[in-house]
């Protein structure tokens, strides 16, 4: 086993929330509208200039604070099939102690402006003073810590188009300050679907730096959610994440660690929601599929999380791959015969349809995803996910 205490260090923000925030951005806020279409542009300029998600993340809230005062934030890009937090996340001026239970209130907890629920209504960026129509103490997450921790005005979003949601945002002001406005959320929700975009343009964008693992690593937590053991492996897994790691009874998690095992145990729960499965990209490229589950003891309760880590499989990446380039249900399932290696006749008698609409969909397949072959478009797939011995037999 890896030494737990000496590998991970945390890397989230240890500014105090005591911390005199007299000095939030606020002051320096800009309130033109001149200004705010200026910052709207820089940041669509941000999210098309293909950097990795980290710096894309940087670069949206470092243009974004200039506009929207805030004293703390969360963003982070999202697995587009789950919605739990992958690849790259960012936190500043929220404690450490604070970030496990709000991520086990996302997860784990009803309460007001879930991001599934923002996504799934289509609602836009919303205040928490607003969804609760002036009562944010009907929140547990704003009674049991945004105020435990000097908070008090908080705005959430999230970063979707073309019906996937690829990242996540979460804003807030010290106690007493004012809440978030109209133009807040109006210059938050313009660049949603400009963040949205990059994020999922990232997902193509994938260079492996170096040999990739190829082994499972276990990850054992107890029925608290604190680590017991890991193999070696996941050790070496965890060390290449890139979200801020979270703190837990002493020991720390990356995040999509943390979040994965969360929603586990929240499954075992009864509380509704996606499955316990993330796939996030490791700072060497390789793409890795995190999943986890629950075990119990003869009386029923849970006593430990297993959480599984390892290179993503070819199955677990085609979702990604049709999300991020916004495939039809029909090109969906013409590109999984043909990742079967199955000729134009053989997916055309297994779709029942004609060999002639095959070679259409075949030829939107390949506009869509920027190739000229299917021998092209099967080794972008192969790109994306970097599975070592994977291979594909082309029939044309």
């Amino acid at each position: 086993m890896a030494d737990l205490g000496q590998r991970f260090r945390l890397r989230t923000s240890r500014k105090s929330a005591s911390h005199d925030r007299s000095g939030c951005a606020m002051a320096a806020r800009t309130t033109s509208f001149a200004a705010r279409d200026r910052v709207r542009n820089e940041i669509g300029e941000v999210c098309r200039s293909g950097t990795g998600p980290g710096p894309l993340l940087h670069g949206v809230l470092d243009r974004l604070r200039t506009q929207v005062g805030f004293d703390a934030v969360f963003i982070s890009a999202t697995d587009p099939s789950t919605m739990l937090f992958s690849q790259a996340g960012i936190v500043e001026g929220i404690p450490s102690a604070m970030c496990a239970p709000w991520l086990d209130n996302e997860f784990a907890a009803d309460d007001f402006n879930k991001y599934a629920d923002l996504h799934r209504t289509h609602s836009g960026p919303s205040t928490l003073q607003r969804a609760t129509f002036g009562r944010p103490a009907r929140s547990a997450r704003h009674r049991e810590l945004n105020t435990a921790y000097g908070f008090g005005p908080e705005l959430r979003a999230t970063f979707s188009v073309d019906g996937e949601c690829w990242g996540a945002l979460n804003l807030l002001r010290a106690e007493n300050a004012a809440d978030f406005d109209d133009a807040d959320l109006d210059l938050v929700g313009s660049v949603s679907e400009f963040v949205a975009k990059g994020l999922r343009r990232i997902v193509l964008a994938v260079d492996v730096d170096g040999e990739p693992h190829a082994e499972p690593g276990v990850i054992l937590l107890d029925g608290d959610g604190s680590v017991v053991s890991m193999t070696e492996h996941a050790a070496l897994y965890l060390a290449e994440l890139a979200h801020p790691e979270v703190q837990q009874a002493g020991m720390t998690l990356p995040g999509e660690a943390y979040v994965v095992g969360a929603r586990a145990r929240a499954r075992a729960s009864g509380v509704p929601g996606p499955s316990p499965v993330a796939r996030t990209r490791a700072r060497n490229g390789q793409w890795l599929t995190l999943r986890a589950d629950c075990s119990r003891n003869v009386s029923g309760a849970v006593v430990s999380t297993a959480i599984v880590i390892e290179p993503s499989r070819t199955s677990e990446m085609l979702p990604l791959f049709v999300a991020a380039h916004g495939l039809s249900s029909r090109e969906q399932a013409v590109l999984a015969e043909l990742v079967k290696g199955a000729t134009t006749a053989e997916t055309a008698t297994a779709l029942h349809i004609s060999p002639h609409t095959v070679r259409d969909h075949v030829k939107s397949l390949h506009e869509k995803v920027g190739v000229r072959s299917r021998a092209e478009l099967i080794s972008q797939l192969y790109r994306l996910h970097y599975a070592p011995g994977f291979e594909v037999q082309h029939h044309i």
